[in-house]
């Protein structure tokens, strides 16, 4: 299936995080207590971070949730936004270009 516009501006975040060779997104997931973002994020490859407690109908607190920038992109990224970046073997000279 297709991603939402949400997540494929996820993905498309993670596009320009590894243009920075950041590895990991996080995200704190504002979940209402019935834990079905926190599921709908998982199908994208993220995860609790250990240490954090699973949401339940009680509590409605946040969940930091994290995954891998590149299986993010690639999942949720559409191919014809992806078509206008620049491609993934200019990420490290394109990074190197800007931080300096």
């Amino acid at each position: 299936t297709a991603p939402t516009v949400a997540m494929a501006l996820v993905g498309s975040l993670c596009v320009l995080a590894r243009w920075f060779d950041c590895k990991k997104a996080e995200m704190m997931v504002l979940d209402n207590g019935s834990g079905r973002l926190v599921r709908h994020l998982s199908k994208f490859g993220f995860a609790a971070l250990e240490g954090d407690h699973c949401p339940t109908t009680t509590i409605d607190e946040p969940v930091s949730m994290s995954a891998c920038c590149k299986r993010v992109a690639m999942n949720c990224c559409p191919e014809e936004w992806q078509r206008t970046l620049p491609a993934e073997k200019q990420l490290g000279a394109l990074s190197r270009t800007v931080v300096r």
